[in-house]
């Protein structure tokens, strides 16, 4: 890439000027490419990247992958980048190789940022990071940390996701880094944040870079705040009213260059943060799509035009903020871009892997308590599971075409990998979060096991099966040994009443009528309506299988007979 750097951002033109700003192409609306400028109270859309100028041509989406959006930019005086959202995706979910996101793309970003373009960066996160309250939870939102610490993060705002990690676990981890930010958070009843403040939560941070400050407060709005599991203002933690601590916030970072409101809010409510508190440059918004669009939204202040922007959700973008002084205004110049980080665009930081490995080490160091700490649960319907080699005795044909599938091996690719990753795989078979899909008797979307379902060679030894008693079904390590890979009973259900009734049937034919050969038989059915619509998609949903689709896959696994 070259180091050239090519004209600088066009000046704003100045107040009564007839000069035209550039216009925003609307081909680039959407698309991964987004920039806008700010400068003396005047907003002007610009564009960078290197794209087709006929602005009627849309840029085709795996052309818009591998586009570099930052290269048609000056090099900044500063830089920053803006995450959030992420939701406990430390790396894509899933098989697929062409998902966006992950901490090792990102990675690979900040390091082309700043050891290919040379650029000053500091990098902040709006929070979001987890989406369950588990001990799990409390070992990934470390790992994120180690992460972003190694990415260069100067802080993390505190979303309700990381407040319901409670004020114990915050308090003693409140110095790990990068620091916390939450100028709304209570502890102890004190809705004003100055207790949180004065324990290390910090209601603002200022980050240098290029010579200039840019200051950082971040809050929870209304909204949001009502997601906590207790709101109750006199409880250990909680949230105060943003309107209480901003004008604060304004205050304290008065003489910064660029000020930015993390917030922690619905997009409307984060506009009337900017409007009511006029003083801030740039706000980043929860509550945005998955995927947002690239252009940011221009917010009208008393002090000036503000950037309201959306960084979506898994950690599959960023947004970079371009900052260029002006002389003889104390407001900048900004430009923004929204960065897609794609496997086409990016490669995988392997400086990440050892923070995955370390993860996953965890896991297995509080394997018992982690699963200790899942919620019990009944298998969709009554029964315990007997595992595919005991379906197999009857429904020899089915049988053979599951051991010939992918699915019969879904527990090895989490010691293997996925196919063509590109760095230092850790094995994640102890891993509740990717054991859902690919063991047997497990709530795929929830990340627990049903009752009788797999367990890992540690757990399962001595343990019970299914049913209220626990004696249906497999118990003991056969629920290890058993029930591996992606099975027959993860969609046809528990098969233990089944099998119960045919080898009563096979014992004694006389003892087994019709009626309730055909309701054994009736309840284990699916048909494919139900499969396609429900049943597959729990795990070729969206973040595991992008490009699943029900007409393709069920050719390869179909197994209509009853032998």
């Amino acid at each position: 890439m070259s180091q050239t750097d090519p004209a600088p951002p066009s000046a704003p033109p100045a107040p009564g000027s007839s000069a035209a700003p550039p216009v925003w192409p609307q081909a680039l609306v959407g698309a991964v490419i987004g920039a806008a400028a700010l400068g003396l109270g005047a907003f002007i859309l610009t564009r960078g990247g290197d794209l087709p100028d006929d602005p009627g041509t849309p840029t085709p989406p795996a052309a818009a992958m591998t586009v570099d959006p930052l290269a048609g930019w000056e090099k900044p005086a500063a830089a920053v980048v803006f995450t959030g959202e992420v939701h406990g995706y430390l790396e894509p979910c899933g098989c697929s190789e062409k998902q966006n996101g992950g901490v090792a793309r990102r990675s690979a970003l900040f390091k082309e940022l700043r050891e290919e373009k040379g650029w000053d960066v500091v990098a902040a996160d709006a929070g979001g990071t987890l989406r369950r309250t588990r001990l799990q939870s409390e070992l990934k939102f470390a790992a994120m940390r180690r992460a972003l610490e190694q990415m260069g993060y100067g802080l993390l705002n505190l979303g309700p996701e990381e407040l319901r990690l409670g004020m114990d676990y915050l308090v003693q981890h409140v110095y790990d880094a990068p620091p916390l930010l939450g100028a709304n958070v209570a502890l102890f009843g004190d809705v004003t944040g100055q207790t949180a403040n004065d324990t290390g939560i910090a209601r603002t941070r200022i980050l240098e870079a290029g010579g200039l400050k840019i200051g950082f407060t971040g809050v929870v709005g209304a909204t949001m705040a009502k997601e906590l599991a207790n709101p109750d203002p006199n409880s250990l933690i909680g949230v105060g009213d943003a309107a209480d601590v901003l004008p604060l916030a304004l205050e304290e970072l008065a003489d910064c260059d660029v000020r930015v409101l993390l917030s922690q809010a619905e997009p409307d409510e984060t506009t009337a943060f900017l409007q009511n508190y006029p003083g801030f440059h740039v706000a980043v918004t929860a509550g945005g799509p998955e995927d947002p669009s690239a252009e940011p939204t221009v917010v009208a202040t008393e002090a000036g035009d503000a950037l309201l922007l959306r960084v979506g959700h898994k950690g599959k973008h960023a947004g970079v903020v371009g900052v260029y002084p002006v002389e003889g205004s104390d407001r900048p110049q900004l430009t923004y871009a929204l960065v897609t980080l794609s496997k086409d665009r990016f490669g995988h930081d392997e400086s990440m892997d050892p923070i995955m490995a370390g993860y996953q080490q965890s896991i297995a160091d509080n394997l018992e308590a982690i699963f200790d700490d899942l919620p019990p649960a009944a298998p969709p319907r009554p029964g315990g599971y007997v595992g595919a080699a005991k379906c197999g005795e009857c429904h020899t044909k089915a049988y053979a075409k599951w051991k010939e599938s992918p699915h019969a091996h879904a527990l090895a690719s989490l010691t293997e990998g996925r196919e063509n990753f590109e760095g230092d795989w850790a094995d994640r078979r102890l891993d509740p979060e990717c054991l859902s899909c690919h063991v047997t008797g497990w709530d795929p979307q929830g990340y627990y096991p049903f009752d009788g379902g797999y367990l890992p060679e540690r757990l399962a030894a001595g343990s019970a099966g299914g049913g209220v008693d626990g004696t249906t079904g497999l118990s003991g390590m056969d629920r290890h040994l058993k029930l591996q890979s992606q099975q027959c009973e993860n969609c046809h259900g528990p098969g233990s009443d089944h099998v119960a009734v045919f080898e009563r049937f096979k014992a004694d034919p006389a003892s087994v009528d019709q009626a309730e050969q055909r309701a054994a038989n009736k309840a284990m059915h699916i048909d494919l309506a139900t499969a396609s619509q429900t049943t597959c998609v729990k795990c070729h949903d969206g973040d595991n299988s992008p490009d699943f689709k029900f007409e393709e896959y069920w050719p390869k696994i179909a197994h209509p007979w009853r032998d």
